[in-house]
């Protein structure tokens, strides 16, 4: 069946609330998974069936899902932080995609003084809940969460895999610089906003 395929790109777990870097990524994302793709039948496998082609067929829900998650991390410190490295490593490396994806192998190992001993990818498919499970019960609920419900699969390591190396890309080059100007707009409006609260509180003698 050659039908159109609708899916849902929101990321496994909403942007926090207040994080302006999460919410403008997923955004964005959201946005240009929403385009006609560049030269696949926009009734077959869309944009991120282009972004996944290597892998064969039509891109599943879970798919989508785990991509979204993967391009919201990218808003948080950390994600910077893999962006930074990995254009530092791009340096010295013949393919920028190529750089994207040995930079997320390293972000991806399991250190087990690190997320709880979780890969990145496990992370990123937690849910919002039990994100908070493992807020309010600590290490021991974590880690029985981890190996009854983080299940991460080879097939979803190269669903990421994948995004990374689209990074690399003139398309996903601007997605990044895009993003990343729209979070400093947005952040320096806040801080803005913030001087003005507080000059506006002085003035009222601090009864604000």
């Amino acid at each position: 069946m050659n039908g159109p395929v609708v899916l849902d790109h929101r990321p496994i777990r909403p942007p926090r609330a207040g994080h302006i870097g999460e919410q403008v990524f997923a955004e964005r994302w959201r946005a240009l998974m929403d385009r006609a793709p560049h030269w696949i039948d926009p009734g077959d496998r869309g944009v991120l069936g282009d972004i996944l082609a290597n892998l064969g067929g039509r891109p599943r829900q879970r798919d989508a899902s785990l991509a979204a998650s993967f391009i919201m991390w990218l808003g948080t410190n950390i994600g910077q932080a893999y962006l930074f490295e990995a254009n530092r490593l791009a340096k010295t490396w013949p393919v920028l995609g190529q750089a994207y994806v040995a930079q997320f192998a390293l972000e991806n190992l399991r250190l087990g003084y690190v997320n709880f001993g979780r890969r990145l990818i496990e992370t990123l498919m937690l849910t919002e809940e039990q994100l908070r499970q493992e807020s309010d019960f600590g290490l021991l609920a974590c880690l029985r969460m981890r190996a009854a419900h983080v299940e991460a699969t080879a097939a979803d390591v190269e669903v990421v895999e994948h995004v990374a190396y689209w990074l690399g890309t003139t398309a996903g080059q601007a997605m990044i610089r895009g993003a990343q100007a729209e979070m400093k707009c947005r952040q320096d409006a806040v801080w803005q906003q913030r001087k003005a609260d507080l000059a506006a509180n002085i003035a009222a003698g601090g009864r604000r």
